[in-house]
């Protein structure tokens, strides 16, 4: 809007057509006012001496169908960038050890755009990007794009750039706004942090729709770097073969973030956080993601934590790999998972296949499944040394060499309620023994209430390796255990094996502990005599139930008495074990003895406890982690009466009392007829 020659000076916005290629031999005027370049496909080249375009305060540029390539700008680099080597903070410190105040490729004091921050495009006014390409540029910051402003990228591709230090594809400088929709950025590099994207302080990323995939970073965040009180929202996006040293997906740090029906996948991280690495003052919540086949060379296969993380709402962290501890997730931060799966992570020489959570660290399970993970030392599904919450879940099919489900270990404090574990083994092929099955408890405080322990195995083939605790083994902790289910467990050792349900001392009562076996037929529930707090059943004596000594105790209780149905489906989140009618376990505990009723109101699956079937003046609790309910027949109607095979035995019971209440009316009012019949 400048007059030139004999043109006056316009006031309105002015577009640019482009019909050919051009090549620029000087960089263009700085956009002051509004300007729409229309490429119709055709490419703005630079010759590798100047930012192609620049956009100024009060600016406003609007790219569609354009190419702009060829910068090619170094730039100077600060004092006080950190160098790529763990050595001098320890083999096990992070590639972001350093990264803990504010950044030190800070550029406080250089002059932007003057400083030749971007190659591609500098904006500090407002940048509409739609249907282009930036491709090619080299810069010190955000190659591709430096953005100081708010921009706006739509249907567009941000390939091949590579930023010495931060920002390869773009830099969302302090207090900007950038917003990525329907966008792929590719295959962008940064010699320090940000190798698709770099968020600087105080600044606001949205990425909608969108692909980061194939972008590097030396230090941290190969596909994304969030840093210093910056908002963060990825939506409906994919963040896919990324790499850097730590957060090879995504790093967070002292910032805001959130990751929503997204996909995490194929990304490798030098050190900590294949997918993700939140640290450092970062928030970060997961909603619907999906984060697998990542690898992390050290921690934290999926993610690495140590700040405050919550994993919610059906993600799935799966085949994740860690060669260290953490298949899936590393924790020592603050860590909530909630309906969410982890399947298959592996833990290659360390602990903790799905979940590790390690000193200051502290997690809550709900209502979710961890199933298939690996670790090679401890804890196939989830270990803990600090603080560990499980409730409402299932930890199934996991391995590990000891403490196949859960290894709870130096003064770790575990509390499992309302799960099932089943199916874990504890297998050490390679030497020593194999502890705990389902679970292991090293010098900690196990609580197990209205839970299931099923099905899991500590197997120890090698020579004159010994296998402990099927079920549960505990060495010089506090294990207790109250209304729980402990069954079919199996311990299997080359030279000696001990405790097929229970390895070591336990303070246990309203519990089912039956069917556990030592080798291939050996009956054995206990290695040793428990602690009981009465009302507690056993297949044998080995564990002590001796009913002249705790109230409501039963031992040598044959299967045909207990009537213990296999593991199913009988309502609720997680599996259990059914009684059948007649059970010698059904109404054995009196309302409010040993909790029944006061401090355990509901079962494994929520139903209430004591239970409704009740036949007896005084209400009963049954003993183990299942509680038999019947509906009232008067609210019953011919609708209801329909069974399957799958169906619970008091939902049978239920159907069958109807029926025979019905019968009887049908009956007696039949006779009653008849009789009115015969008096006329």
């Amino acid at each position: 809007d400048t007059a030139t020659g004999y043109c006056p000076a316009g006031s309105d916005a002015d577009t640019i057509t482009l019909t050919v290629d051009v090549t620029l031999a000087a960089a263009l005027p700085a956009v002051a006012s509004d300007i729409t370049i229309e490429g119709g496909g055709h490419t703005i080249h630079g010759d590798d001496t100047f930012t192609v375009l620049t956009v100024q305060s009060g600016g406003n540029l609007m790219l569609n169908q354009a190419t702009i390539s060829g910068a090619a700008i170094p730039g100077p680099r600060p004092a006080g960038t950190p160098t790529h080597n763990r050595a001098s903070s320890g083999d096990r410190d992070s590639a972001l050890a350093h990264h803990s105040g504010k950044p030190t490729h800070d550029r406080a004091g250089i002059n932007r755009p003057d400083d030749a921050s971007s190659g591609g495009i500098y904006n500090s006014g407002t940048l509409t990007v739609t249907n282009s390409t930036i491709t090619g540029h080299t810069a010190g910051y955000g190659a591709g794009i430096f953005n100081a402003g708010a921009a706006t990228v739509t249907d567009s591709t941000i390939s091949y750039n590579t930023a010495n230090y931060s920002g390869g594809g773009i830099y969302n400088d302090d207090y900007a706004s950038l917003t990525v929709q329907n966008s792929t950025i590719t295959s962008n590099v940064a010699d320090d942090y940000g190798g698709g994207i770099y968020n600087d302080s105080d600044a606001s990323l949205t990425v909608q729709n969108s692909t980061i995939s194939h972008n590097a970073a030396s230090y941290g965040g190969g596909g994304i770097f969030n840093w210093g009180g910056s908002l963060l929202a990825i939506n409906t996006s994919s963040l896919d073969g990324n790499t850097a040293g730590d957060g090879a997906g995504l790093a967070n740090a002292h910032s805001t973030a959130t990751v929503t029906d997204s996909t995490i996948t194929g990304n490798q991280a030098d050190y900590d956080g294949g997918g993700i690495f939140n640290y450092s003052g970062g928030s970060l919540t997961v909603d619907n993601l999906t984060i697998t086949g990542n690898t992390a060379n050290d921690r934290g296969g999926g993610i690495f934590n140590s700040t405050t993380l919550t994993v919610t709402n059906h993600s799935t962290i799966s085949s994740n790999l860690a060669s260290y501890s953490g298949g899936g997730i590393y924790n020592y931060g603050a860590l909530l998972v909630q309906d969410s799966t982890f399947g298959g992570n592996t833990a290659n020489y360390g602990d903790g296949g799905g979940i590790y959570n390690v000193r200051g660290g502290s997690t809550t399970v709900e209502n979710s499944t961890l199933s298939g993970n690996t670790a090679y030392r401890e804890g196939g599904g989830i270990y803990n040394s600090n603080t560990l919450t499980v409730n409402n879940s299932t930890l199934s099919g996991n391995t590990a060499s000891s403490g196949g489900g859960i290894a709870n270990a130096n003064g770790g404090d575990t509390t499992v309620t309302n799960s099932t574990l089943s199916g874990n083994a504890a297998n050490n092929s390679t030497e020593g023994s194999a502890n705990g099955g389902g679970m292991v408890n090293y010098g900690g405080t196990l609580l197990v209430q209205n839970s299931t322990i099923s099905g899991n195995t500590a197997l120890a083939n090698t020579p004159y390796s010994t296998a402990r605790g099927g079920g549960i083994s505990n060495y010089s902790g506090s294990l207790t255990l109250t209304h729980s289910t402990i069954a079919n467990n199996n311990a299997f050792g080359d030279y000696s094996s001990e405790g097929g349900g229970i390895h070591g001392a336990a303070t246990i009562s309203n519990s089912i502990v039956v069917s556990n076996t030592l080798g291939p037929v050996v009956e054995n529930d206990c290695a040793m005599s428990l602690s009981s707090g009465g009302y507690n059943i056993e297949s044998g004596e080995s564990c002590g139930f001796d009913p002249n000594n705790a109230a409501g105790d039963q031992w040598d209780v044959l299967p045909d008495s207990l009537k213990l149905l296999p593991l199913a489906n009988n309502g609720g989140p997680t599996w259990t074990h059914a009684l059948d009618n007649g059970s010698v376990a059904l109404e054995k505990i009196p309302e409010g003895a040993n909790g029944c009723g006061t401090t355990f109101t509901t079962d494994q699956r929520g139903e209430v406890r004591p239970g409704t079937r009740n036949s007896q003046t005084t209400k009963m609790c049954e003993i183990g982690a299942w509680e038999a309910q019947i509906a009232d027949p008067t609210a019953i109607t011919l609708r209801d009466l329909t069974a399957t095979t799958a169906a619970s035995p008091s939902v049978i019971g239920a159907v069958g009392a109807a029926i025979a209440a019905l019968g009887a009316l049908v009956i007696g009012r039949r006779r009653a007829t008849n009789r009115q019949r015969i008096n006329r």
